[in-house]
């Protein structure tokens, strides 16, 4: 039991040092037979055992560890928050899910560099 606390203690010391915009994290949980598992609302399933790994529809990357479920923006979530993306003069930013990419303002069908 001690092990456990300890863990759900380090586990809510990182989540609260380094979350940023682009990340969030989740302390590891445990069953009534003992067996741990991650939980999160942000994504399908919403339980996940250790060593599983969730794409979210959102522009997640999760994986589930004994530190807990941990979560990174990917494509247009990473680079927004990170980023701030910044779009070259003569284009328009396109997002498609969480892919995105520039197109000429004159011709949409010319991809920006």
């Amino acid at each position: 039991m001690v092990s456990n606390v300890f863990r759900l203690g380090f586990c809510l010391a990182v989540f609260l040092a380094m979350s940023t915009a682009d990340e969030f994290r989740d302390p590891l949980r445990y069953a009534s037979d003992g067996s741990a598992y991650c939980t999160t609302h942000e994504i399908r399933p919403t339980h996940m055992k250790v060593g599983d790994t969730a794409r979210t529809n959102d522009c997640y990357d999760c994986t589930c560890s004994w530190a807990g479920l941990y979560c990174r923006g990917f494509g247009v979530k990473e680079a927004n928050n990170a980023y701030h993306i910044n779009v070259p003069r003569g284009c328009e930013l396109i997002i498609d899910g969480c892919n995105y990419y520039y197109v000429s303002i004159y011709n949409r069908r010319v991809r920006c560099n």
